[in-house]
C-alpha cells in the first residue's frame, strides 16, 4: 500500500498563516488557511482513491478527534509529534517504514494548485526514481515523495541538517539527496500562499473551469476524456450531446458530467454547454481528447495574461494502444509536429487542441458561430482581433481514429484543400458537403 500524508494545523486565529495576518487580520488568515486545508484535502482524497493510497493526516495545534471533526471522520488522524518540520517529518515516515508502506508523499496545504491528478503522477514518478520533489517558488518544496521500498531506512537522512523555514530548504534537501545516492525527480515549481504578496496564486487557483464537450456517439472514449477533466480542482464538466444512441449519456452521467441535450452540431452544441456553465473560464475538449496532468494551473497561468483571449494545448495525437505500428505511428508523429508548428507560428490552433478562453468574452464575442465547419477557425480569427491566440507547451493527447479510418495522408490532404477553399471564398455549407461525402462525422476540422 502506498499513502499520502498531509501535514496540517489546527485554524486558530493569530497562531494560524500568521504572515498574512497584515493583510487579513487573524480571522482572515485563519478562515483562508480553513479553505486551503479543506481544499487540500479535497484534492488529496480524489487523487488517492484513482492511484491506490491511503491518506493520512498529521495534526498539530489541537487534538485528533477536532481535526477528524474538521476534515472528516473517515481520516486516519496521527500527531505530528514534537521537534522542527523536520523531526516530524522523519516521524511519519518512520511510521511509514514500520507499517510496511512502500511508497509515501508528504504534503502541506499551502499549495492551491495541487490538484488531484498530482497524486497519481507523482506516484508514478516514483516508479523510476527513489525521491520526488515538487519545488516552491520561495525556495522550499510544497512534495516530497519516497520510495521507501527502495530507499529503506536512508530517507530519514533526507531530513537531518537541513534549515527550515527558508529558501534554502529545497536546495538543502537536494544535496542531501545526492549523498545519501538518491536521484531525484523534479515536480513544476509552484506557489505556496504565505505572505500577503502570494494572495493572487490564491484567487487565481480558485476561478472555476467549465469544461464543455460536444458528444455525438462517444461511448468508447467519453469515460477516459471526462476523467482526464476532472483532475484539476474547482472545475465542472459539461456533456453537450447531440442525440447519441449508443450510451453516450449513460456514461458521461454515471462519471459524474452535467449533461444538456442540443441540436446536432458541433457549434451548437459547444454554444448550447456555454450557455448553461457557471465557470469563469471555459475549456472547450473533444470527445475522444484528454486532458494533461496539471492541466487546471496552466490555463489559468495563461489566461492570466491579460493580452491573450484564446489559448490551446499543444497536440500529441494518439491514445493508449493506438499506435502500435510503427509506420502509422511516425505519420501521427509528424502530423502532430506540424500542427504545432501551424498554431505558434500562424496563431491558428484548431479545436481538437482544446481550446479555453474567458467566458465573458466567450459570450461577447458571440460564442461559436453555427455554421456547419470549420467553427473553431471562425472563433479563433474573432479571438485574434481583440488579443493574442496562445498555444501553451502542455500536450493534449485526442485519438487516431480519424486518420487511421481515411488513411493519414489523404486526411491531411483533404483538411488543407478544406482551409484552402475556405480563404478563396468557398461557403462552409459546400465545405461541409465535400468533408461528409469523404468521411462522415461530426463537424470540426482535424489537425
Amino acid at each position: 500500500m502506498d499513502r499520502v500524508i498531509v501535514f496540517v494545523k489546527w485554524p486558530e486565529p493569530g497562531r494560524a498563516k500568521t504572515r498574512l495576518i497584515p493583510a487579513l487580520g487573524p480571522q482572515g488568515a485563519a478562515e483562508l488557511h480553513d479553505k486551503m486545508a479543506r481544499r487540500t484535502l479535497s484534492s488529496v482524497r480524489r487523487g488517492a482513491k484513482r492511484a491506490g493510497c491511503s491518506v493520512e493526516v498529521r495534526s498539530t495545534g489541537a487534538v485528533t478527534e477536532r481535526f477528524r471533526g474538521w476534515l472528516g471522520d473517515d481520516l486516519s488522524v496521527v500527531d505530528q509529534g514534537d521537534g522542527d518540520l523536520g523531526d516530524r517529518m522523519a516521524l511519519s515516515v518512520s511510521d511509514s517504514l514500520d507499517g510496511g508502506i512502500k511508497k509515501v508523499l508528504l504534503l502541506g496545504t499551502d499549495c492551491p494548485d495541487l490538484d488531484p491528478s498530482f497524486i497519481h503522477h507523482a506516484m508514478g514518478l516514483l516508479e523510476g526514481h527513489p525521491v520526488v520533489m515538487g519545488p516552491a517558488s520561495d525556495g522550499g518544496y510544497y512534495c516530497l515523495g519516497i520510495d521507501l521500498s527502495k530507499v529503506g531506512e536512508r530517507a530519514l537522512g533526507l531530513f537531518r541538517g537541513v534549515p527550515w523555514s527558508s529558501s534554502a530548504t529545497g536546495e538543502a534537501t537536494l544535496d542531501r539527496a545526492r549523498s545519501l545516492g538518491l536521484k531525484v525527480a523534479r515536480l513544476p515549481v509552484l506557489s505556496d500562499v504565505d505572505r500577503p504578496e502570494d494572495l493572487p496564486v490564491w484567487d487565481r487557483a480558485c476561478q472555476k473551469i467549465s469544461v464543455i464537450i460536444p458528444t455525438l456517439n462517444e461511448r468508447d472514449g467519453i469515460s477516459m476524456c471526462i476523467r482526464s477533466a476532472l483532475g484539476a480542482q474547482d472545475v465542472e464538466v459539461i456533456v453537450s450531446d447531440g442525440g447519441s444512441t449508443d450510451g453516450t449519456i449513460e456514461v458521461a452521467e454515471s462519471y459524474g458530467a452535467k449533461v444538456v441535450r442540443s441540436p446536432k452540431g458541433r457549434a451548437a452544441q459547444m454554444n448550447a454547454g456555454a450557455k448553461v456553465a457557471s465557470g469563469d473560464i471555459l475549456l472547450f475538449l473533444h470527445g475522444d481528447s484528454i486532458l494533461p496532468w496539471g492541466y487546471g494551473r496552466l490555463v489559468r497561468e495563461a489566461l492570466s495574461d491579460k493580452k491573450l483571449s484564446l489559448g490551446a494545448f499543444s497536440l500529441k495525437i494518439g491514445l493508449a494502444g493506438e499506435l502500435n505500428d510503427p509506420e502509422f505511428r511516425s505519420s501521427m508523429d509528424m502530423i502532430s509536429f506540424w500542427a504545432n508548428v501551424r498554431s505558434r507560428w500562424l496563431s491558428l490552433p484548431y479545436g481538437d487542441q482544446g481550446f479555453f478562453m474567458g467566458k465573458s468574452l466567450f459570450h461577447r464575442l458571440g460564442g461559436f458561430p453555427e455554421m456547419p465547419l470549420l467553427e473553431d477557425v471562425s472563433l479563433v480569427r474573432s479571438a485574434s482581433k481583440v488579443g493574442r491566440i496562445g498555444t501553451i507547451s502542455a500536450t493534449i493527447r485526442t485519438s487516431s481514429r480519424r486518420w487511421r479510418k481515411l488513411g493519414a495522408a489523404r486526411t491531411s490532404i483533404r483538411n488543407s484543400m478544406i482551409m484552402l477553399a475556405w480563404a478563396i471564398g468557398v461557403s462552409p455549407t459546400t465545405l461541409a458537403g465535400w468533408y461528409r461525402a469523404d468521411k462522415p462525422r461530426k463537424g470540426g476540422v482535424s489537425s
